[in-house]
């Protein structure tokens, strides 16, 4: 990870487009026994709207993982299978992920990022985008449902979903049912406001993943400042990725290995005590992939650990103090991937 960071700060101006893992000091350092285990069990990812490859947050496990991606270009597609990967396999298929099978609009923008199935929100354009968040010309395309892209390539069920399509992500989901049956993680590009006209935001995908027997674990948030004000401010949240994992109570028709998955998976974004839960819950898990449970510790008291743990505590009160002394970030953009302390 030490790598991670310095590469980060030495190509990027600030923390904030450095784009850092938001899972940094969590992700975990694959033994020889889980990467045999792997070897033998590999983790299966799906990427709707995957321009830039593999998540960074994934990094350590990429060359365990079956990588599938999906991207409405078809010429970028060809250019990303044409490409060498660190991952163990590695599909781009050109489809237009979509609630169904039927015709879409598509609106591709200045700033090719920000594309969408949605037209511009006028007041978002007006008072955090600019002259770039608009729309240059619409085409028609094919949708598909990725319940249907993925019986029709015959694909492996993900152990882990992600869906990044600019505002139309709850669409995507609604057309997954079947796949999100077998989907343990799921991370999803949420909106607060709304950056397109007429797009879902997160409470209705809060909404639809609570009933489809998904919880929230965590949230990455992005703040962004009005342009009329030119001066320090702390803006407001605009977007963020929502990281929602499979209820524990809808877990008992999965096989042992996807259980160990997601037992690993839960630990590298961080979220030990709910992957501890799942293997006193699913005593298979570490009958399965007994080398999870390295991965536990428990609180040391001995005298050495808790004057650690003190020095650590004087050390935080001196972050804080140079903190409030600087007092905000100097840039009109932020998001916790900027801090990842947590």
């Amino acid at each position: 990870m030490p790598k991670t960071l310095l590469n980060a700060f030495l190509r990027h101006s600030n923390h904030y487009h450095a784009i850092l893992p938001y899972n940094l000091n969590w992700a975990v350092r694959v033994s020889p026994q889980i990467r045999a285990w792997l070897e033998q069990n590999p983790m299966q990812v799906a990427d709707v709207g995957a321009r830039d490859g593999v998540p960074g947050e994934l990094a350590g496990l990429e060359a365990l993982i079956d990588y599938v991606c999906f991207d409405a270009d078809a010429e970028e597609c060809a250019r990303l299978n044409a490409e060498q990967h660190g991952t163990r396999s590695f599909r781009a298929f050109p489809y237009f992920i979509a609630e169904r099978d039927a015709p879409v609009t598509f609106h591709l923008y200045k700033q090719g990022v920000h594309s969408s199935v949605y037209p511009p929100g006028r007041e978002f354009a007006e008072q955090f985008a600019g002259e770039e968040f608009a729309v240059q010309r619409s085409v028609q395309m094919e949708g598909t449902s990725l319940d249907a892209v993925f019986s029709k390539q015959k694909l492996a069920p993900p152990d882990f979903l992600k869906l990044d399509t600019q505002g139309s992500e709850l669409g995507c989901l609604r057309g997954a049912s079947q796949v999100l049956r077998q989907v343990c993680l799921v991370e999803v590009e949420v909106e607060f406001t709304p950056l397109y006209e007429g797009q879902p935001l997160f409470h209705d995908v809060m909404r639809f993943m609570t009933e489809n027997n998904f919880e929230l674990l965590y949230l990455n948030r992005v703040f962004g400042q009005r342009r009329a004000y030119e001066g320090p401010s702390r803006g407001q949240i605009i977007f963020g990725d929502a990281l929602f994992g499979r209820s524990r109570t809808a877990l008992s028709d999965l096989d042992a290995p996807k259980l160990a998955r997601y037992a690993l998976l839960l630990i590298h974004y961080g979220h030990l005590d709910l992957a501890h839960a799942l293997t006193r819950d699913f005593p298979q898990i570490l009958a399965e992939a007994p080398a999870l449970a390295q991965y536990f510790r428990r609180w040391s008291f001995s005298p050495l650990a808790r004057a650690g743990r003190l020095a650590l505590s004087q050390m935080d009160k001196l972050l804080c103090l140079l903190l409030h002394a600087r007092r905000y970030n100097q840039i009109p953009m932020d998001s916790d991937r900027g801090w990842p302390f947590r």
